[in-house]
Order: structure tokens, then sequence, then C-alpha cells
């Protein structure tokens, strides 16, 4: 897809089912952050192309989509090989999985794809 579709998929609002943001806004949640979620179907789309510039509409941009549930992060934090994220965020297991909400993810998400890229391979 190329930038200018996306951008017009946002304004018709084929992804607003995807609530799950890690800013309100969707352009910067995709294109800053590079994911958003839909809570309902677990389904989230990562992009790749991280910029905080708008790119051209021609611009072709890769979209990966990967459904991620709340059980697929639980089962990554309690894992025995994943502690160093705990440090790489600056917390620990169980405040981490008291903060988890199916509605709020893409936060956690986005954070363990920044440490590994464990839901964007």
């Amino acid at each position: 897809m190329t930038y200018g579709e996306i951008k017009n998929a946002i304004e018709n609002g084929d992804y607003d089912a995807y609530t799950d943001r890690v800013d309100v806004s969707m352009e910067i949640s995709l294109f800053e952050y590079g994911i958003i979620r839909n809570p309902e179907t677990n389904e989230c789309i990562f992009n790749k192309y991280l910029t905080n510039e708008e790119p051209d509409d021609d611009e072709q941009i890769e979209l990966n989509y990967v459904n991620v549930s709340l059980t697929d992060v639980r089962d990554y934090l309690i894992e025995d090989t994943c502690q160093g994220f705990f440090s790489y965020i600056g917390s620990d297991l169980k405040t981490e999985l008291e903060r988890l909400d199916n509605n709020n993810l893409s936060h956690i998400i986005n954070s363990i794809n920044s440490y590994d890229g464990w839901f964007n391979n």
C-alpha cells in the first residue's frame, strides 16, 4: 500500500475498530510508534516505516498484520528468558501483569517489540 492509500483508509474509517493505540491519533500511533490494535479481534497492524515527518502519498508502506492477544503478552512476560525486558522498561513482572488490559495492550506490545521484536517478526 502507499501512504496515500493508508491515509484515505484512515479518513474513510476503515481502521476505526483499532482503538488500542499508543497515541490518541491513529496516524501518530501507526507512523511514529508503528502499531495499532483491534482489541476485539486481537489483530495488530505493525508499520516498519517509522517517521515523524509525513511521507509522500506515493511512498510504499509495508504493513504487517499479526494477532496478539492478552494471553500472548502474559505468556511473553512470564517466560524466564525475558527478564532483561523488565530492566529495559524499568519495571517488574508483578507490576506489568497487574497493568495488563485487553483494551490497552499497544504500549506493552510496542515496548516488547522495541526490546526484541518478538511480535513483529
